[in-house]
């Protein structure tokens, strides 16, 4: 088979986009902050400088993560994980290859919630003073 001019050029640039694809790479570490200890299962957002979701992952069990860059800018990183507060990392430039992260401390956040009365009516009804904290345990909910 014989491969023309244009087929070749496909061909070689195909491999070459795919080569530097993969190694657009931002990697790091979170811990616990007071223990250092890796927090493993944390979701860690890439975040563009205007804030806007471009990638996520979770950490693994040594809290490492690794999170591929769609392309050069500016971003920042999001940390969540139930029991800690939600952590920004500092806003980084990005501009090819491979950028590691300094270690991002999480600070433990106990969620302190009121206890509990339950009682039986016939309709449902949420009083006002109760939206705060309903909205505090939606919103740990949803990290996980």
């Amino acid at each position: 088979m014989k491969l023309t001019r244009g087929v070749f050029l496909l061909l070689f640039l195909g491999i070459a986009t795919a080569g530097s694809a993969s190694g657009q790479m931002i990697r790091g570490q979170i811990v616990e902050a007071g223990t250092e200890n890796p927090l493993w299962g944390a979701f860690v957002v890439l975040l563009d400088e205007e804030g806007v979701r471009r990638g996520a992952t979770l950490t693994d069990s040594q809290g490492r993560f690794t999170l591929r860059s769609p392309r050069p800018g500016r971003y920042s990183l999001r940390v969540e994980r139930i029991g800690f507060a939600t952590t920004f990392s500092p806003a980084f430039d990005f501009v090819s290859g491979e950028y590691v992260v300094p270690p991002i401390v999480a600070p433990i956040e106990p969620i302190h919630l009121e206890g509990i009365t339950a009682s039986g009516s016939g309709r449902c009804r949420t009083p006002r003073e109760a939206g705060a904290e309903t909205s505090v345990l939606w919103e740990e909910a949803r990290k996980a």
